[in-house]
């Protein structure tokens, strides 16, 4: 058997090793993969079929983990008494931003190729949801406990010691 990446002629015919299936065939099953210093041209490892396979499959993946993630945002509303519908006409009152910094936060449920985390405030003693945060913001409140003391006594450190953040928001 040849070499995996060396090209050989059958019938007149240029082929290669697929290192996927294990086959060899035509170079033009073959993706174009720039060239080597010599000027040869270098050609993908798996052929077309088997890169056209392996891009469904994962595809479906992230279908299903998206559906996987999409489930996990009702639950976690379902929490808070939250519906689809209430979070929707939530993250449209507040402009579609976080209520702190202002950041855009995407809808879960309208942008669902989003990576953002997009999190549901709430008083810790009474349940009640305050709004929609972004995760620094989240984080920012919980860290202190959300206990409004220690984030004057922050602001206070910040203004004394400098700060690199400036005045403006995202």
């Amino acid at each position: 058997m040849p070499s995996k990446r060396e090209i050989f002629i059958e019938c007149g015919c240029k082929k290669l090793y697929c290192s996927k299936c294990e086959e060899i065939k035509p170079v033009n099953n073959f993706g174009l993969n720039g060239t080597y210093s010599s000027g040869e041209t270098k050609y993908r490892s798996w052929c077309g079929d088997c890169s056209r396979k392996d891009n469904l499959k994962r595809h479906n993946e992230n279908y299903r983990g998206l559906k996987a993630r999409l489930a996990s945002y009702r639950y976690t509303l379902k929490s808070y008494d939250l519906t689809e519908k209430s979070f929707c006409k939530l993250h449209k009152d507040q402009g579609g931003s976080c209520i702190i910094c202002n950041k855009k936060l995407n809808n879960i449920f309208l942008d669902i190729n989003d990576n953002h985390k997009v999190c549901v405030d709430h008083n810790h003693e009474t349940g009640e949801v305050r709004g929609l945060l972004c995760n620094n913001c989240n984080t920012m409140l919980g860290q202190s406990l959300d206990n409004i003391k220690i984030l004057k006594e922050g602001i206070k450190y910040l203004e004394e010691r400098g700060s690199y953040g400036g005045d403006t928001l995202f």
